[in-house]
């Protein structure tokens, strides 16, 4: 996008859907602003984004992100996608099959192991927000709370 009318409309750009096609998206746009953009995660399984196809499934997208933040929306200058289960050495037949959601993770596993010398952090460790983003920066900064002790 040239601006970032989500900014204009007092929203960070993250939203958490579960209506989709889009199931989480943020503002991603590069620090330096030379652009803006909101990055997005597809939660169809792959199945569905293959009968869809590329072309539809932006579509799609793009209603999504209408229905959210409105016409401003729609004035994209670029799209760019990556579908890893079209990658023949990411994905195997098993990932193809495999449920739609993020598993449940236990979130009370140990973050500090041998006297902190060895501190854990990641989305599947998460307190809460497991299997996210948000949840890989919540275990972020939770680590980084533990650095410091």
């Amino acid at each position: 996008y040239d601006q970032p009318f989500w900014r204009e409309q007092n929203s960070s750009g993250e939203v958490f859907s579960q209506r989709g096609p889009l199931t989480e998206i943020y503002d991603g746009s590069p620090e330096n602003e030379e652009f803006y953009a909101l990055t997005s995660f597809v939660g169809l399984p792959a199945q569905q984004r293959h009968e869809l196809g590329p072309k539809r499934l932006i579509q799609h997208c793009l209603s999504q992100l209408n229905r959210l933040f409105g016409d401003a929306s729609q004035n994209t200058i670029d799209i760019q996608t990556k579908d890893w289960s079209q990658d023949q050495f990411i994905t195997t037949d098993t990932d193809l099959n495999t449920a739609s959601r993020h598993p449940d993770y236990p979130g009370n596993l140990p973050r500090n192991l041998w006297e902190n010398k060895l501190i854990l952090a990641g989305t599947e460790i998460a307190r809460l927000n497991g299997g996210y983003l948000e949840g890989a920066l919540e275990s972020a900064d939770e680590a980084l709370s533990l650095c410091a002790e």
